[in-house]
């Protein structure tokens, strides 16, 4: 009968004076990636969605990243996207003869 009691308490819900468990940090910043997207498409804007940039995103979920360098790895992609956009002419041709 002991053993049966013993079974049932490990087996029940925590009590009371437990702390529930904490969400982990990369748990904690998904949501607030999640909740941020939700909020631009309520107003009708968009996140970025590009993979090249979901990578330092992820970085960012996951810890390896703050978010200041997120910002900068941002800043950069979207320098290097406007550098490269095909109705950019090249500097050759926009100079005079």
């Amino acid at each position: 009968m002991r053993e049966m009691d013993e079974i049932s308490s490990a087996n029940s819900e925590p009590q009371a004076s437990e702390e529930p468990m904490r969400p982990t940090l990369p748990e904690v910043r998904r949501g607030i990636v999640e909740r941020v997207i939700a909020r631009l498409e309520a107003r009708g804007a968009s996140f970025e969605r590009d993979p090249l940039f979901l990578v330092h995103v992820e970085a960012w979920v996951e810890g390896a990243i703050d978010m200041q360098e997120l910002r900068a790895r941002y800043l950069e992609f979207t320098r290097a996207r406007w550098a490269h956009r095909p109705d950019q002419k090249p500097e050759q041709e926009s100079s005079s003869p």
